[in-house]
């Protein structure tokens, strides 16, 4: 009895052996996708620690993007980035550049558009001590125009002034800057 039931044991660790044996790798990585659960779209392409310069149609440097990751999407011809920081120049003026961070953000419509989302600041260093600050959620810049604009909540912030509001349009060239809704703000003399 003894052996009818080592002889059993025997094969049937056997046949669980050659099941696993001959099971395609994948039933062991892949993990089930639960049906309300959506599947990330494959990137078509991806590169780490990226830096680029872009320039305008008279070949001056009109910004450069550095990230930690960026993704490609044939589908809809887009990049997702992850922690992007753009330093966004004007050629008239080149010693005022703004900084742009932000959590993540997408490039659309081949580079003309670039979305800005999570925790976005925006500066831009007047002098060693005074800078112009800019906070939001989301911040849409258009490289081209040099321009901003947002439709959320947008915190400024200058070295005389703290202004907040909802939507955004600035022109980062001309030093614009319009609030289009609840605007409200504190003004601080200068003595």
């Amino acid at each position: 009895m003894r052996n009818l039931i080592l002889t059993t044991l025997i094969l049937l660790l056997t046949g669980i052996l050659i099941l696993l044996w001959d099971s395609p790798p994948a039933v062991f990585r892949d993990k089930p996708v639960a049906a309300n659960e959506k599947k990330l779209p494959v990137a078509d392409g991806y590169m780490l620690e990226t830096e680029t310069t872009q320039h305008d149609k008279q070949g001056n440097t009109s910004y450069t993007l550095k990230t930690d990751e960026i993704r490609y999407f044939m589908r809809g011809r887009r990049f997702e980035l992850d922690r992007p920081r753009i330093l966004a120049l004007d050629a008239e003026n080149p010693t005022r550049p703004w900084h742009l961070d932000a959590n993540s953000g997408e490039i659309t419509n081949g580079g003309d558009v670039i979305v800005l989302s999570g925790d976005v600041y925006a500066r831009q260093i007047l002098n060693p001590v005074a800078k112009n600050e800019l906070f939001s959620s989301q911040l849409i810049f258009y490289p081209e125009k040099n321009t901003l604009e947002s439709d959320q909540k947008v915190t400024i912030k200058t070295p005389q002034a703290e202004t907040s509001g909802h939507g955004l349009v600035a022109n980062l060239k001309q030093e614009r800057y319009q609030l289009l809704s609840k605007v409200r703000g504190t003004h601080r003399a200068s003595r």
